[in-house]
């Protein structure tokens, strides 16, 4: 089994234990976990191959045409949904013809969600969102396998964990099987919706609880009001900023921490259809929402495209538009990233287990982050992901409270994928780092003003960016904040500037109160412009150990065989960066053209050759180190000695070492 603080909670081990030896209970944060009676446990290991943390399954859809569609029911259907009633017309053209279905449903006895099979009499209560953890019983998995295996039709709804845990358990796919997940934000504790009721109320008077109450929304962009009945026909509703709940939950606070490392967030979906909120950014585009809610239907699969379509033929009431990928993903970020971990949210579950809820958001919820790190990690480019990697390590590393964030979507007017369908490798930081929503308005810019004692800035250059653009970074940031600008290509960037952008170029620098320069050749240049101390930076790849970097592709699987001479080209390392990085770490010598995998080497003291279209940048590096006899002229690679490569290595440990201390004073400097 794996570790209980990587577990989802899904409940599919319970199902596929042939001994009933694992059940699921309410842990100390307040979400479930896996017990074992070892007694009863024999080592069959099925509750580790159908673990989607240990066995993370992917949809066979070819998920880089997933089609979206805008979609809003009647609005009685509308006003019992989260959304545009989209799931509650699917359940029920499923019902209608003789299927099954299954959702996550509120119990009022026990104030828990579990997952539950219903019918049209009870339909209403598997639809709208409940903002708590589901748990679902081990009886529903084993009876949704039965009704697969005699070829009944099963719509099965749930977070993306659930999903694939389900897909894990049966072990096949069934053409019958129609699953939707839901953009999920992330699971709240059990325990702290328990005590919020407690402290808010009396439980037991408790009749309905709706976490999406729409009678008073005047727009489709409103929401979240937490509506209470009582057994006295009093009726209670909570905007969000008096609800001491959904302050914790929004706010990020009380979401489960496996959920910051969630490895279905990203935009290949493992269901065939995904529903969440339609949130456009375009405003002509808000014009046409309906005020009631408006569902967002990602079409995943052939099966879900043709269930869709044959639900849109059926005569049932529904108001659909096809919408564009860049307004269906822009609003809804859970679609390609994690939740992100607030800087309180480790001390706020330690005190709510010990304070009253309200005391714990009133210490925790305004927690500012010591550093704000902005950087490329979109790149495609492995050294410019992998500087933001080392650099985030290096500031936890210090003891500060680090998180990245992105730039919006819309900056990349023709580029959604850079966001959204992100290559492994930018994944990665997904994995390892906490990461924030991308700035999307001036309020956006200054709630991280407010959320941040520190901007760095790492290897993003802001000035490419127009400042027509509304949210031109920074500068809707509080200008009290410091800002220190980490590897910047200072001198690069200068060049290029034609003479009219150079005023404004030299406007974007004086915003920085420090400036670590990359490149020693534009210190002379700077020192015209800037009354700053200007450093010297060596790449920012060698600011961690390369057994640092050995472990993001070594975790995956076994490694290959020894080989003697590989060739890593950059278009191959893009293509596939895991396969690739297995074969750099069995190689005993490396030809390659990529910068990256030669800093990696050099760091390494590994034996490489660099190919004689490696690009002007690694040619600089190379000669930097003293390793020019390191560019092929030919296909013969010539007999040299290692020791230039270990005096390189040896050097970069030098560099590497005084320039983290450097910069750990800098920090810590401007976070007194």
């Amino acid at each position: 089994m794996v570790h209980h603080e990587n577990c989802y909670g899904c409940g599919a081990c319970a199902a596929a234990c042939p001994t009933d030896a694992i059940t699921l209970h309410i842990g100390k944060q307040g979400t479930y976990s896996p017990v074992v009676e070892t007694e009863k446990c024999f080592g069959c290991e099925n509750c580790t191959r159908v673990c989607p943390y240990t066995h993370t399954k992917s949809s066979s859809t070819a998920w880089t045409a997933p089609e979206y569609y805008s979609v809003y029911a009647a609005p009685e259907v509308c006003m019992k949904s989260a959304s545009g009633g989209a799931f509650r017309k699917m359940a029920a053209f499923v019902l209608r013809h003789g299927g099954a279905v299954f959702g996550a449903s509120y119990s009022i006895a026990s104030h828990e969600v579990r997952h539950c099979e219903a019918d049209m009499d009870s339909l209403d209560a598997i639809c709208g969102s409940k903002y708590v953890q589901s748990f679902v019983p081990a009886a529903i998995y084993r009876r949704v396998k039965v009704y697969l295996n005699n070829g009944r039709t099963v719509l099965f709804s749930g977070t993306p964990c659930q999903i694939a845990g389900l897909q894990n358990f049966l072990g096949k796919p069934y053409d019958t099987l129609l699953t939707a997940d839901i953009i999920c934000h992330g699971i709240s504790s059990v325990l702290i919706w328990k005590k919020f009721l407690a402290e808010h109320t009396i439980p037991e008077n408790i009749v309905a609880v709706n976490f999406r109450c729409k009678k008073h929304q005047q727009s489709a962009m409103e929401g979240y009001r937490l509506e209470i009945q009582y057994k006295d026909g009093q009726t209670e509703e909570l905007i969000p900023e008096k609800c001491a709940y959904y302050k914790a939950y929004f706010s990020g606070n009380s979401i489960c921490e496996t959920c910051t490392r969630c490895r279905f967030a990203y935009g290949n979906r493992v269901a065939d259809v995904t529903l969440g909120d339609y949130i456009p950014i375009e405003l002509a585009e808000q014009k046409t929402l309906n005020i009631k809610g408006n569902s967002l239907v990602i079409l995943n699969t052939q099966k879900g495209r043709t269930f869709f379509q044959q639900d849109l033929q059926s005569g049932t009431s529904m108001v659909t538009r096809r919408v564009s990928e860049k307004n269906a993903v822009s609003g809804n970020y859970s679609l390609y990233k994690p939740a992100p971990e607030p800087a309180g949210a480790k001390t706020f579950q330690k005190d709510v287990m010990h304070m009253p809820l309200e005391n714990a958001i009133r210490k925790n919820i305004n927690s500012k982050y010591d550093i704000l790190l902005f950087s490329s990690f979109y790149s495609e480019k492995p050294e410019h992901v992998f500087r933001t990697l080392a650099l985030y390590a290096l500031l936890c590393e210090i003891g500060c409270k680090v998180a990245l964030t992105e730039l919006p979507m819309d900056l990349h007017k023709e580029k959604v994928q850079y966001h959204y369908r992100k290559e492994p490798i930018a994944k990665m930081v997904y994995a390892h780092c906490s990461v924030l929503p991308p700035i999307q308005n001036h309020k956006a810019c200054l709630q991280l003003s407010h959320a941040t004692k520190l901007f760095v800035l790492a290897d993003e250059p802001i000035w490419t960016y127009s400042h027509d653009d509304d949210w031109y970074l920074f500068h809707d940031a509080d200008a009290d904040t410091p800002r220190i600008a980490i590897g910047l290509q200072i001198a690069e960037r200068l060049q290029a500037c034609e003479d009219e952008q150079r005023e404004d170029f030299y406007d974007d620098l004086y915003q920085f109160d420090k400036i670590f320069l990359s490149e020693k050749k534009g210190k002379e240049e700077l020192e015209e412009v800037l009354e700053t101390e200007i450093g010297y930076l060596t790449e920012l790849l060698f600011l961690q150990p390369s057994s640092y970097y050995h472990s993001f592709w070594q975790q995956e699987q076994e490694l290959l065989t020894k080989l003697t001479v590989s060739y890593i080209m950059e278009k191959e390392l893009q293509t596939d960066f895991s396969e690739n990085m297995k074969k750099w770490s069995v190689s005993q010598t490396v030809v390659t053209d990529s910068l990256f995998v030669a800093a990696l080497c050099m760091a390494d003291a590994k034996p490489f050759f660099v190919t004689a279209t490696a690009s002007e940048s690694l040619v600089c590096l190379l000669r930097q180190y003293h390793l020019e006899n390191r560019i092929l002229t030919d296909t013969i690679i010539p007999d040299i000695s290692i020791e230039d490569i270990s005096a390189a290595a040896e050097q970069i440990q030098k560099e590497r070492y005084i320039w983290k201390d450097v910069l750990r004073k800098t920090v810590m400097e401007y976070l007194k």
